[in-house]
């Protein structure tokens, strides 16, 4: 089970931070949700910039092979 206390990366590897919580949902999720950055996304560019900030419901999974979040191995 997903811990977001503890440090995140997606399941393919590629490296990625929590950046804000909305406990009562948002305006893409009525429930919790969590909102994470890619961090190896060259945001330098308006679409690099908007392809790194991605919205999760509390469990984590995506509808992209490969991205869901995962707790990192230490």
């Amino acid at each position: 089970m997903l811990d977001w206390n503890k440090p995140i990366q997606f399941q393919n590897g590629e490296r990625c931070e929590l950046i804000e919580t909305w406990p009562n949902g948002s305006p893409n999720f009525p429930d919790r949700t969590r909102i994470v950055r890619r961090l190896d996304v060259d945001t330098s560019t308006t679409g690099g910039l908007m392809s790194s900030v991605w919205w999760f419901k509390e469990d984590g999974k995506s509808g992209w092979p490969g991205y869901n979040i995962v707790n990192k191995e230490t």
